[in-house]
């Protein structure tokens, strides 16, 4: 990438103060990358980094980093993570930024079938549902009913249906 000559010069100004190659010496990247403390202030450099040169940048650095480099999409993940706990704007399809929002996740109405069962032996009721008909019947009868399906009110809980199991024997 092109730089302006006074940008080029500034950047070389800062380098050399701190004894550093300047950018057009072989050795700029290596002496740069030895200076990245860890993962975390890795993955800080390359969020600052422009999104189309990040891949560059970590090619460029992670061989010499004092440390074994994650894969960059970990890093590219991290910082989405970290973006959007401190709820960072965001840059939209024309590359403004905008305020970050929640995704909002819509789902369809979910249609909730019930049926009340009411003891046909003992006074016991309660409320099975489920999403059909099927679905509620088998919730029912995990539980330990029996659902009657001849006659809706015949159903029977647990404790009668061990009561009439014992007599039966």
């Amino acid at each position: 990438m092109a730089r302006k000559a006074g940008e080029a010069n500034a950047i070389n100004r800062v380098l050399k103060a701190r004894g550093l190659p300047g950018l057009e010496e072989s050795g700029a990247v290596a002496a740069l990358a030895f200076l990245v403390e860890d993962h975390k202030h890795f993955m800080e450099l390359l969020r600052a980094c422009e999104p189309s040169l990040r891949r560059d940048m970590y090619e460029a650095m992670s061989p010499h980093l004092r440390f074994v480099a994650f894969p960059l999409e970990t890093y590219v993940i991290a910082a989405k993570e970290h973006a959007e706990a401190a709820q960072l704007p965001v840059t939209d399809k024309y590359g403004f930024l905008q305020p970050y929002s929640m995704p909002e996740v819509r789902m369809a109405p979910i249609k909730v079938t019930e049926l009340w069962a009411r003891c046909s032996k003992c006074p016991k009721e309660t409320i099975f549902v489920g999403t059909s008909q099927a679905d509620v019947i088998y919730t029912m009868r995990s539980a330990g009913w029996a659902y009657d399906e001849t006659e809706a009110r015949a159903h029977i809980c647990p404790d009668c249906l061990e009561v009439e199991e014992a007599n039966a024997e």
